[in-house]
């Protein structure tokens, strides 16, 4: 046997050896600390998925809208941080393995892949000009935002209206894409899996010889700036951002599921219990419903399903949840005493101009 390949059965022997090693270590713990590991192990799981439908042909229907119109409902940014990462961070990352064990021995496509996004029952759509990465209709990201967990400003990833109120019906091989209808996405479903592929990320960093994930995506992240220091750095980073996460409360009831969404409890959480840290205001996701056609909102007194909203502020619940950062008064009275549009509410990430302008796109004179 030659020297090299000496020397590459012995490297591969101490990798098999260090493999083992870890195994022990988790189940150590997981004789020591069992409901602990297995919160690890839970966030480590992505969730099931089907996979996406594919068609011939991706149909626009004319809704009194140019197709300048529609790119600009679909991507233009409003604020937008519904993910918790960078969006450097959102186009490097692998999507998770379906075994955190396979981890160490496989890669995966990209998170922000078609082939994976399409899965959570999001919809194709083309580079342009506010979409200049491809990311599916929805997904939008502003620079110079503030991300928890991360002591520096960053350009954030997220959604916008039209991720929740664009349809989508597939008939005889061709998806016809419905301007301001109710989506099919599965929006909980795409929070666990970023967590896993972030979790399996950070894990992978911690790996020796193991880390060939975390490697990966530094290198996407870091690119000329890629160095052993940097890259120490960058898992610093991912771990101050995943410390944030864990410590938010995420309680859930019931599943929502795709077509459905809890929204008004999730506003009301990111801005009465998450943003400010005020964690004993949190309410359980519980009361998931169809997301909600738009096409005559504009027209109501006062809009969602319960009533609570009153005109002119029809659209600022939903514009809440894609997360601009907010800050409240100090001084301020609880959650329960707050009308929905409370003044003491500062949104300070809000692209006020954007906002307004989609208003007005899909807003049409009332008919009687």
């Amino acid at each position: 046997m030659s020297t090299v390949a000496s020397a590459i059965r012995r490297l591969w022997c101490r990798r098999f050896l260090a493999l083992l090693v870890i195994i022990a270590v988790i189940a150590s713990i997981a004789v020591l600390t069992s409901p602990q590991l297995g919160a690890t192990i839970e966030a480590l799981e992505p969730p099931g998925l089907p996979e996406p439908v594919l068609v011939s042909e991706q149909v626009s229907l004319d809704q009194g809208w140019n197709a300048e119109d529609a790119d600009r409902f679909h991507h233009k940014a409003q604020g937008t941080q519904t993910l918790p990462i960078p969006l450097s961070w959102f186009l490097a990352l692998e999507a998770p393995q379906n075994s955190p064990f396979a981890m160490p021995f496989f890669e995966r496509e990209r998170f922000a892949d078609n082939r994976y996004l399409l899965r959570f029952g999001f919809i194709k759509s083309a580079k342009s000009e506010n979409n200049e990465y491809g990311l599916p209709i929805g997904f939008a990201y502003s620079p110079f935002q503030s991300i928890r967990g991360l002591a520096r400003k960053d350009t954030a990833v997220g959604l916008t209206c039209a991720a929740c109120h664009t349809g989508q019906l597939i008939f005889k091989d061709k998806r016809y894409v419905i301007e301001g209808g109710p989506a099919v996405t599965d929006l909980g479903q795409l929070t666990n899996a970023l967590r896993a592929a972030l979790a399996q990320t950070a894990l992978s960093a911690k790996l020796p010889f193991f880390d060939g994930r975390f490697r990966r995506f530094a290198k996407r992240v870091l690119e000329t700036e890629y160095s052993d220091l940097t890259r120490v750095q960058l898992s610093k980073e991912l771990d101050g951002i995943l410390g944030a996460l864990v410590d938010q409360p995420a309680g859930i009831d019931v599943t929502e599921g795709f077509t459905r969404l809890d929204a008004l409890n999730r506003i009301g959480n990111q801005v009465f219990a998450l943003d400010n840290k005020r964690y004993g205001n949190y309410v359980n996701i519980n009361a998931p419903v169809s997301y909600p056609h738009i096409w005559t909102s504009s027209w109501f007194d006062w809009v969602q399903y319960d009533a609570s909203i009153m005109q002119p502020l029809y659209a600022m619940p939903a514009r809440r949840w894609v997360f601009p950062r907010s800050s409240t008064s100090r001084h301020r009275p609880s959650r329960d005493a707050l009308p929905a549009a409370s003044p003491l509410i500062i949104c300070t990430g809000l692209n006020e101009s954007s906002l307004e302008r989609t208003s007005r796109w899909w807003r049409r004179p009332s008919p009687g």
